[in-house]
């Protein structure tokens, strides 16, 4: 009976720790209809609303890289059948969306790419039949908005990027080492600049308040900011977008097209589990 008691309640929804100050002058708006971000269905979220998403190929080509010398250790490994091969992969996809707040309108372009290179090491232990370990890799977002009904109309361009190189001395198994992992981004028209940063949190906290710590840092979301000022927040753990209040409805509106975007990638790498 106590078993049955526990699984039956609710977990509480765990959220994204974001800062007191913004908060109190944000609206708050819960993300509807997202899903793992991988199909075509539209989202919503407070007066935001996007059509379905139109999706190209999300295609992946992968080359072997040959290494003409071979090391002491290459031999000793081939020797107990052990083979070790670099691959890179090159992986593309593209989409496009449109969203409204019911008065204003933006059109969404969008262009995801990872370059990346790995070593794929092979044995004939049937436990262990392949492992793969990665060396570095490049990833880019970008994606043009268009404000067609706002009174100021305007294009807007978005543009994330993270790399990473696995550097020697790097713990694998430390979550919290971020030791080459780079990551930045930009939100930009011809009149502003919004900077987004990636967050790596170890602070939840719950629907209810309550503080949570998890054991290691892992990706929570996107804070927007204008001059170290925070005008929005994406929370990947709570599905839930946050935005200032005293913003114009051209900037809500580039800010939602955006944040929507990135929550729709389906490339999109989760730099803290590299």
């Amino acid at each position: 009976m106590a078993i049955f008691i526990l699984s039956s309640c609710k977990a509480p929804q765990m959220l994204m720790a974001v800062p007191e100050k913004f908060k109190a002058e944000a609206e708050k708006m819960s993300i509807a209809g997202l899903g793992n971000g991988n199909g075509k269905k539209g989202i919503n979220f407070g007066n935001y609303n996007t059509s379905r998403i139109s999706r190209g190929w999300n295609m992946t080509t992968s080359r072997e890289d040959r290494n003409t010398n071979i090391s002491s250790e290459e031999r000793v490994l081939r020797a107990f059948k052990i083979d070790r091969t670099s691959i890179t992969n090159n992986q593309k996809d593209k989409f496009k969306f449109t969203i409204n707040d019911g008065k204003n309108t933006a059109e969404v372009f969008a262009l995801e790419r990872k370059v990346s290179e790995e070593t794929r090491i092979t044995t004939n232990n049937r436990w262990l039949s392949e492992l793969s370990d990665p060396k570095n890799f490049q990833y880019s977002f970008s994606a043009v908005i268009l404000l067609q009904s706002t009174s100021q109309p305007s294009t807007w361009n978005l543009f994330l990027y993270s790399s990473f190189e696995n550097k020697a001395g790097k713990n694998r198994f430390d979550m919290t080492d971020t030791n080459g992992i780079n990551e930045g981004g930009i939100l930009t028209s011809e009149k502003d600049t919004i900077i987004i940063k990636s967050i790596n949190s170890q602070n939840l906290v719950s629907d209810k308040g309550e503080a949570r710590n998890l054991p290691f840092k892992m990706p929570t979301g996107y804070e927007l900011s204008v001059d170290d000022n925070v005008i929005a927040v994406i929370d990947f753990w709570g599905k839930v977008i946050w935005m200032n209040s005293k913003l114009g409805e051209d900037k809500k509106i580039a800010i939602a097209a955006a944040s929507s975007a990135i929550l729709l990638r389906r490339i999109h790498n989760k730099i803290a589990l590299v």
